[in-house]
């Protein structure tokens, strides 16, 4: 199993240092070092990762790195 750290670089990586949610028009950067592990107000460039399938494990197959507002936006959004 992957890292936790390989699977974030791996993920952003892969983003190209955008947004990889499926809304129309999101363009949003995200910026390395913007990862936030607290809840806060968002900030131009923060980002995390979104599990794909929540009975799966975090791997880069099974996560999208998503701008902190569209995450949110998730249907799973804060659930464990």
């Amino acid at each position: 199993m992957d890292s936790d750290a390989e699977v974030r670089r791996a993920v952003y990586d892969r983003c190209g240092g955008r947004c990889e949610c499926a809304r129309a028009g999101c363009d949003h950067p995200v910026i390395p070092g913007g990862e936030r592990y607290t809840r806060r107000f968002d900030r131009t460039g923060d980002w995390e990762l979104h599990r794909v399938d929540r009975s799966k494990c975090h791997t880069a197959a099974n996560c999208l790195l998503l701008c902190v507002g569209c995450h949110r936006q998730t249907p799973t959004y804060g659930r464990n």
